[in-house]
């Protein structure tokens, strides 16, 4: 979970319409149900991403760190992000 500035947050509309082409519902289809994971998983994704975060900043090693995995892409600015 990264802090994101609220100006870069766009509503997406999930809401399946007669219109909607297949392709358009397909995605909807699998917005919904990656949705309905994430708001299942929200406690478990909470904490691994504060573990993870307080790793981060206290220089503690973790096997993403050993590989280089995340230095030069989360944590760079990314999206407006500085850490």
């Amino acid at each position: 979970m990264l802090p994101v500035e609220d100006v870069l947050i766009q509503k997406i509309d999930t809401k399946i319409r007669r219109h909607d082409n297949a392709d358009t519902r397909k995605k909807k289809e699998l917005l919904i149900k990656e949705l309905e994971w994430c708001n299942e998983h929200a406690r478990d994704l909470t904490n691994t991403a504060n573990v993870l975060y307080a790793k981060y900043v206290s220089g503690e090693k973790f096997a993403a760190r050993e590989l280089g995995k995340y230095d030069s892409y989360c944590m760079n600015g990314v999206g407006g992000l500085s850490v």
